[in-house]
């Protein structure tokens, strides 16, 4: 019997998944790092273009959601030890897993779709659900990969690519409506303040 998937945590589900698939391997140096946040944002595109139903700011707006509550995420009771983790695997251990180190953006993202859609089919997961998963997975890594104090830095970048990269093909006025809905009148930065 394939029950609906409600997820009691999305971000304790996420974090776990992450462990499970990814820890230390793919967060073994500064560039696996890189190219898996770029490879979520992938995934998220691939995923919204399989699915004809879904609108082409789906991702977007799942990641500005989750960038605007990123405090959630920061103060989840995994974070901690999922970014202690990854620090270890990164900044202490220092050997990058030869395997992922030579495989592209590209295919990485194709790795983490299948990875994601797996776990969406075991679980019964829609692909909004899907896309939640992937945006609090890339919000979670460009927090977890900044330095003491410069999580908040990391993460207007990883804004700003990600904004560029999904509102390409939308028009500025749907850019301006779907940030507005998230952040009111305000700029998103004033959500996320830079010293």
């Amino acid at each position: 019997m394939n029950q609906k998937f409600t997820p009691l945590d999305p971000i304790a589900e996420t974090i776990t998944l992450a462990h499970e698939l990814y820890m230390p391997r793919l967060f073994s140096s500064a560039e696996l790092i890189s190219c898996s946040m770029f490879a979520a944002a992938i995934a998220g595109a691939e995923i919204v273009k399989a699915d004809p139903e879904l609108a082409p700011s789906a991702f977007f707006d799942a990641y500005a959601r989750r960038f605007k509550a990123h405090e959630d995420i920061m103060n989840h009771v995994d974070f901690s030890s999922f970014k202690a983790d990854l620090e270890t695997s990164w900044l202490i251990v220092r050997t990058p897993d030869k395997l992922w180190s030579g495989l592209s953006k590209t295919v990485l993202a194709t790795i983490m779709v299948r990875d994601f859609e797996n776990w969406r089919q075991r679980e019964g997961m829609s692909d909004l659900q899907l896309l939640d998963h992937l945006a609090i997975l890339k919000v979670a890594i460009s927090l977890a990969a900044a330095g003491p104090g410069a999580e908040l830095s990391f993460l207007k970048d990883d804004y700003c690519s990600t904004r560029a990269q999904f509102t390409s093909g939308i028009s500025k006025k749907d850019v301006t409506r779907l940030e507005q809905q998230h952040f009111g009148m305000c700029d998103p930065f004033a959500i996320v303040p830079i010293g």
